[in-house]
């Protein structure tokens, strides 16, 4: 009898026993599978990312070469508008200089006066200066007016 408490008690522990680790092992298992879905989804969420980094790099870029191609077509178009007001500009600047000699040469016809040796010739203007002279400065301002709107308009074009 005791030899057969002993076998029950033995029994007993070794189901217990085998139980536990049966449990263990399916705990184990378990884990395990878990553990891999959460690897899974870890590597599924690292792919994911990498692509959409590739994707918005690419769109950066697709971006950077249409901004740069507008700002060229900008600067293409101001610097076209500029030669464009700056030949107009020269153009009436030779018109009115033209208008000058004309001026000029109609009042220095012969006004009936008798020249006198030695005596300076007028030089055309009230300001004492040649017309060239004048024109050049007239021709420097027109230019440098041409510039200083061809700047504001580029400006006023990139904000």
């Amino acid at each position: 009898m005791i030899q057969a408490a002993y076998l029950r008690i033995g029994a007993a522990v070794a189901l217990g026993a085998g139980c536990f680790i049966a449990g263990t092992q399916h705990e184990h298992r378990t884990h395990v599978i878990r553990e891999a879905a959460m690897q899974a989804a870890f590597d599924k969420t690292i792919t994911d990312v990498r692509a959409k980094t590739a994707a918005a790099q690419v769109a950066d870029l697709a971006h950077a070469r249409a901004v740069e191609a507008a700002q060229e077509q900008k600067r293409k178009d101001a610097a076209s508008a500029y030669e464009t007001d700056l030949a107009d500009a020269r153009r009436d600047l030779a018109v009115y200089a033209q208008r000058l000699r004309a001026a000029s040469q109609a009042n220095s016809g012969d006004s009936g006066a008798a020249s006198v040796p030695g005596t300076p010739q007028p030089t055309g203007s009230a300001l004492g200066t040649s017309d060239a002279t004048v024109m050049d400065d007239l021709e420097a301002c027109a230019v440098n007016t041409v510039k200083a709107e061809a700047w504001r308009d580029w400006w006023l074009s990139i904000r």
